[in-house]
């Protein structure tokens, strides 16, 4: 077995951010994917309900889950390539060091937000099945089934934010490169 260099791989915490980038691109994959099955289904659903066709009867339903499964998914994606949303009222008028400062506190509070939406949503379907509890629609699905699967998505932002915000702190000219090549990835976002 040959022997490897150590000093030319990068460090562990950059391939831990690498590794979850490309997780939150296959996360989002799945949920754009969700989306575009949800549109097909609501199609077939509502036009065979119009000409007697086949109809569920729980479009409703699953289009909440389908929804919330496919918006929880992407938010690491949407962390990846530097898209949440912020507001930057004060940012022309300070200097580029309280930039960085303010967008740390930023990552910081969004990291500790999503664990929070991680720990409460699983807290929440471990009681949705500890009670039994089921939607009350005709599916009768097991509310903690897409109650955990909201948490999952939550938790894969959580580590992410974790990880990136490490990366930020102690390797920020990687971190920089990585977002660089993300946004030219990224679909175009336009001005309104």
């Amino acid at each position: 077995m040959p022997d490897i260099d150590d000093s030319t791989r990068p460090p562990m915490l950059i391939r831990l951010l690498d590794a979850a980038e490309r997780f939150s691109v296959l996360t989002a994959c799945i949920g754009g994917g969700i989306l575009a099955v949800l549109a097909f289904f609501i199609t077939f659903d509502a036009l065979g309900r119009g000409y007697g066709g086949f109809y569920s009867g729980a479009t409703d339903e699953i289009s909440g889950y389908a929804m919330c499964l496919a918006v929880t998914w992407t938010l690491a994606y949407t962390l990846t390539i530097d898209k949440h949303v912020r507001v930057d009222l004060i940012f022309g008028m300070v200097s580029p060091r309280a930039r960085r400062m303010l967008d740390r506190i930023a990552l910081l509070l969004l990291t500790v937000f999503a664990f929070l939406l991680a720990a409460n949503s699983l807290r929440m379907a471990m009681e949705s099945f500890e009670f039994g509890i089921l939607s009350t629609s005709v599916l009768q699905v097991p509310v903690g089934i897409p109650q955990s699967l909201m948490a999952v998505g939550f938790m894969i932002l959580a580590l992410q934010g974790a990880v990136t915000f490490l990366v930020g702190l102690i390797y920020p000219s990687a971190l920089k490169r990585s977002a660089a090549l993300e946004r030219r990835s990224a679909p175009e976002q336009f001005e309104i």
